[in-house]
This record gives structure tokens, sequence and C-alpha cells, in this order.
């Protein structure tokens, strides 16, 4: 039994189809796959200004001062971050940064309308850890 010549291959309409098919699936599957990896969540911030210190010919000096020392403005922020996908997400982890020149006096987390605790990373617990019969540090 002789083999098809190629132009013979290549005028097939089912050999045609049958291999668009094939890489159509395994395109489909890949993308569909990475798709799969990204999650969009979605996230609003709010930053209230509760105070900021000025030296002022009107007003005079004012001060502001948290937990006996001075800062010069007072932000309290919220960010909440909704999770709209079918996933669950419970092992994400978030971090939150901040520029140098600022410093979080205290922080609170929940999960809303649970009575879940958010857990911290073994390490940052560790920086918040203070050791017995010692004052905290300004980073804890």
């Amino acid at each position: 039994m002789p083999l098809p010549d190629i132009s013979q291959l290549l005028d097939s309409k089912t050999l045609i189809s049958t291999v668009s098919a094939l890489m159509g699936g395994i395109v489909g599957g890949l993308v569909t796959v990475l798709r799969n990896r990204v999650k969009t969540l979605e996230y609003t911030a709010r930053h209230d200004r509760l105070a900021f210190a000025v030296n002022d010919a009107r007003f005079g000096a004012v001060q502001v001062k948290w937990n006996d020392h001075n800062v010069v403005n007072l932000f309290s922020s919220r960010v909440e971050v909704e999770n709209q996908t079918t996933k669950d997400l419970s092992g994400l982890r978030f971090k939150v940064y901040t520029g140098d020149e600022t410093l979080l006096l205290s922080e609170g987390s929940e999960i809303s309308g649970t009575t879940h605790v958010l857990a911290y990373t073994p390490v940052y617990a560790a920086s918040l850890a203070v050791p017995l019969a010692a004052q905290p540090t300004e980073q804890q």
C-alpha cells in the first residue's frame, strides 16, 4: 500500500479538521490553565485625616500626640479586600507597605460577617513579640 503524497494530505479536509481541532483543544486548555492561575480581587482604600500639627499665626500652635509621641499627621486608613471569585483564597498572604517616613501606630484585621481571625505569618508574629519584662519598641 503506497503512502499518500503530501499534496493529497493537505487537500484532505478530514485531516485538516482533525489537526485543527486537536490544536484548538490544546491551546484552549493552556489558556484555561493560565487564566485560572490569575485571581482578581477588588479592594478599596480609605485614608481619613484625623489631625495634623501646625504652627499657624491665626490659630496658634496645634500639637498632635499619639501615646505621648508628637506626630505631624495622624491618619486612619482602612483597606477592604473583597473576593468575588469562586475560588477559596484562605491561604492568601497580604503584604502592606508604607514609606520610610510613615509609622503604623496600630492595626486591626477582621473577616466581615464572621468570627474568624486573620493569622499573622510566623516571621511577622515573632517581630511583634515583646520579651518578658521588656518595653516594646516603636516597631512593636
